[in-house]
């Protein structure tokens, strides 16, 4: 996860937390949830050094839209356990909408 103030801030590798989908977790003060809502979902295919690129389209597209964006970015790999190449590799990028 990384937090929408830094990809804001052009900080598109700056990782601060692991996010993994667990099914019927009961909730704890420890675990940071999702919230619920509305959110921008974008996908990326291909290397992870063209990400950033799709980041600024995802905010450009916000931009002209009038979406604010907030709390943290959620990317979710595809493909992963199936892919054999970098160019091959599917990222799901989702993040909260403000209001």
């Amino acid at each position: 996860m990384i937090a929408v103030s830094s990809l804001l801030a052009g900080k598109y590798d700056e990782y601060s937390r692991l996010f993994i989908e667990i099914p019927f977790l009961p909730c704890q003060p420890d675990l940071h949830t999702a919230p619920g809502g509305r959110y921008l979902k974008a996908f990326h295919k291909g290397s992870f050094d063209r990400l950033p690129g799709r980041y600024e389209e995802i905010f450009a597209f916000a931009e002209a839209h009038g979406l604010t964006l907030h709390e943290f970015s959620y990317e979710t790999g595809i493909n992963e356990n199936v892919v054999d190449r970098i160019e091959d590799y599917i990222v799901q990028i989702e993040i909260p909408v403000k209001g």
